[in-house]
């Protein structure tokens, strides 16, 4: 299987568009290579994601970069209860 196929059945899979996952390349590199190493079209792969992750229901397309920072700072502190303010 190529590196495009798997591209394809990953945003597919998350029923997200190919503009969606250029973006995600881009601005972030190291999570669109752990959504490929974790394989969501086979098995049991994407219950498994979406139960761990934290930003579901959150779209962040349209976010820049540093917007996409805040937010995860944000959801790490109010994990670790370490919330200012």
């Amino acid at each position: 299987m190529t590196k495009e196929d798997e591209e394809y059945l990953t945003y597919s899979t998350l029923g997200k568009t190919e503009q969606w996952w250029k973006k995600l390349v881009v601005l972030e590199r190291e999570e669109s290579k752990a959504l490929l190493k974790r394989k969501l079209w086979e098995g049991d792969n994407l219950k498994i994601y979406k139960a761990q992750d934290k930003t579901e229901g959150v779209d962040m397309t349209g976010l820049n970069a540093g917007m996409k920072k805040q937010y995860k700072r944000y959801l790490k502190a109010k994990k670790n209860g370490t919330l200012r303010g």
